[in-house]
């Protein structure tokens, strides 16, 4: 019995934590795009396609301190995507693209998997 105590009290803290008490620095908006090339060779007389596709969106710094080194990292399906912003100024937003993937199925499910960033340790910033 203390034992199931124990872990629902873990559970309830951990929920509290990530829910009411840590800080939110970023704030991400984005979307899947798909995109379609075509070729056609001569020399057989056969054509292609290839599907492939990439995440944009926007990237919004929401706390007072400058963020570096932001990492942002998708997963789709099996792949994992990601992109990287080197710095970002306190309520700075900017545009970001993903690199690109291999489409296999026209209905991806996608997922922001991990948010890393450093907070800039400099006291003379512009």
């Amino acid at each position: 019995m203390k034992t199931l105590l124990f872990f629902i009290f873990i559970a309830f803290t951990t929920y509290i934590y990530f829910n009411f008490v840590k800080e939110n620095n970023i704030e991400v908006k984005d979307h899947l795009v798909y995109t379609s090339s075509t070729s056609f060779s001569s020399d057989d007389f056969s054509y292609s396609s290839e599907k492939s596709a990439y995440i944009e969106g926007r990237l919004n710094n929401i706390s007072k301190k400058y963020l570096t080194n932001i990492i942002l990292t998708y997963v789709i399906g099996i792949d994992t995507v990601s992109t990287y912003i080197p710095r970002l100024s306190p309520d700075e937003s900017i545009n970001f693209r993903t690199n690109s993937f291999i489409v296999r199925d026209l209905n991806y499910k996608y997922d922001l998997d991990d948010i890393k960033y450093d907070f800039e340790t400099t006291t003379n910033q512009p």
